[in-house]
């Protein structure tokens, strides 16, 4: 594993040459507290203490949601108020070959000669860091002109958008809302799907008895991943269903084939980038005949994802005669079916609207061995019967391969609103600072603006944001100037409202 080596507190920013310096800093400032979800309260404290140092009016609750108001500026007292908002929890991940202890550090922020900015091995965070950061910039700004602010910083956004449904609304005025958790810059967005996640397992024991034979690990490795909601589209080879393929195919020719573990995903709203399974055969000749199902699949699967997912690599080493325990061979014919033909990917979509994606399915993790197996799947949709429909075809599934399935943290989606004067002004000012139109458009990923909506009626949301790309993976990016002319955006905004 390759060591990772951390700044120092007392050492100088990485990022430099940016205005306003102070934007950049505070995203670094950040981005140095680990802040996983569940893990975001010395993230939270920080805003405390540094809207303390302010003079600022802040709210806090068990749960770590922290809320910050400023007054309106002088001439802006009689304007109506408006709320900013993002999470300030990221997706922990970690490429290959790296070691990163989550609970001590955040990300290493790096800075190309473009303006790229990035993290070393691991996730960057700027999901939703940008926001963050954004924020702390206007409370800070004295030069700032704005009506009656409201910031909110929820929490566990990434695992169930636990922050918007627990943060006390009735602290909140606002009924316009600026959600600050989109990754395309010149894009509004102004409408979002609704989802639901789902545990699929199995109840009572799974082991069998230790057994002897040969030992084949699988892995599928190298593929690019990305969001399952933002980057679903793409068609984008998943790990866990490939790893279903090859475990089917190799079933099929060996079957004295027993499974020992299947690891894949640690995210059920990434899309798997890697997954890992043992098998223990028989003999020697059948470990060769599943070595060769192995090298057919992964050439079939790197032909098919050549354009989408070029990386991808399936192997099999074979070891030494074993004794290990095993999965009980109904639980583990089952869990191999259930991953072969569990929907994954687009299952609906609009052919009008540039086939923008309906409905979709991601089995984002599966963990199996002797102790307990456990399937994860997101799915999503922005038309709510085709939700409880996707949810009624994976339930049927679960059923008949004996599995239990429990649909959990479901939110709901966010209709477009035809008469959002938020969204008139935001695209107006976006025309006159930048001379092109912006962009409104709706997207498949989950926002927390759905959750606002139906918790403060009356509510006008829109979504922007900075230019990320790959986020929920190793590869994220930031745009650096991007992320100043957002802010720059963000603060005219505000002046014109």
């Amino acid at each position: 594993m390759v060591p990772l080596v951390f700044m120092e507190a007392n050492m100088a920013y990485v990022i430099t040459g940016y205005e306003p310096a102070k934007l950049f800093n505070f995203f670094e400032d950040i981005t140095a507290i680990p802040r996983g979800s569940s893990n975001e309260a010395a993230c939270a404290q920080y805003i405390l203490d540094f809207a303390k140092a302010r003079g600022l009016e802040a709210y806090t609750d068990q749960y770590h949601n922290v809320i910050v108001k400023k007054p309106a500026t002088p001439g802006k007292e009689l304007s109506k108020p408006i709320m900013l908002q993002g999470h300030l929890d990221m997706v922990n991940e970690t490429a290959p070959g790296y070691d990163h202890d989550w609970d001590k550090y955040g990300p290493i922020i790096t800075i190309d000669d473009q303006g790229i900015i990035s993290a070393v091995g691991t996730t960057l965070g700027a999901d939703n860091g940008a926001a963050v950061a954004i924020m702390l910039a206007v409370l800070d700004d004295t030069s700032a002109v704005h009506p009656d602010l409201e910031c909110v910083f929820t929490v566990q956004e990434e695992t169930g958008l636990t922050g918007a449904k627990t943060v006390d609304t009735t602290l909140l005025k606002a009924r316009r809302m600026i959600n600050l958790d989109s990754e395309e810059e010149g894009v509004l967005t102004v409408s979002c799907a609704g989802g639901v996640r789902a545990d699929v397992t199995f109840d009572g024991q799974v082991d069998d008895a230790e057994i002897s034979g040969i030992p084949v690990a699988i892995t599928v490795a190298g593929l690019k991943g990305g969001h399952s909601g933002a980057d679903i589209h793409l068609e984008r080879g998943n790990a866990n269903k490939i790893m279903g393929r090859v475990l089917h195919g190799v079933a099929q020719a060996v079957p004295g084939m027993r499974l020992v573990s299947v690891h894949g995903g640690s995210k059920d709203n990434a899309i798997t980038r890697e997954c890992i399974a043992e098998l223990l055969l028989p003999c020697e000749t059948c470990a060769a005949k599943a070595q060769q199902v192995v090298t057919a699949v992964g050439d079939q699967v790197a032909q098919e994802l050549a354009e989408t997912d070029g990386g991808v690599v399936v192997t099999a080493d074979v070891g030494l005669q074993a004794n290990k325990k095993v999965l009980k061979q109904q639980v583990a014919q089952n869990l191999i079916r259930f991953m072969y033909m569990v929907p994954n990917g687009p299952m609906m979509r609009n052919p009008s609207l540039n086939d923008f994606v309906i409905t979709s399915s991601n089995l984002g993790v599966v963990n199996a061995d002797c102790n307990a197996v456990k399937c994860t799947c997101s799915l999503r949709s922005s038309v709510l019967s085709q939700l409880e429909n996707a949810k009624a075809v994976l339930a049927e599934m679960a059923g008949i391969l004996g599995m239990d399935v429990a649909f959990r943290e479901q939110y709901p989606g966010w209709a477009y609103n035809p008469n959002s004067q938020l969204r008139d002004i935001i695209c107006a000012t976006y025309k006159d600072m930048f001379e092109t139109e912006m962009w409104a458009e709706a997207i498949h990923a989950g926002l927390e603006c759905g959750l606002f909506c139906e918790r403060l009626p009356g509510m006008d949301p829109v979504a922007m944001g900075p230019q990320l790309t790959n986020v929920h993976t190793p590869d994220e990016t930031m745009d650096a100037a991007s992320f100043a002319r957002t802010y720059k955006l963000i603060l005219e905004v505000l002046s014109r409202l």
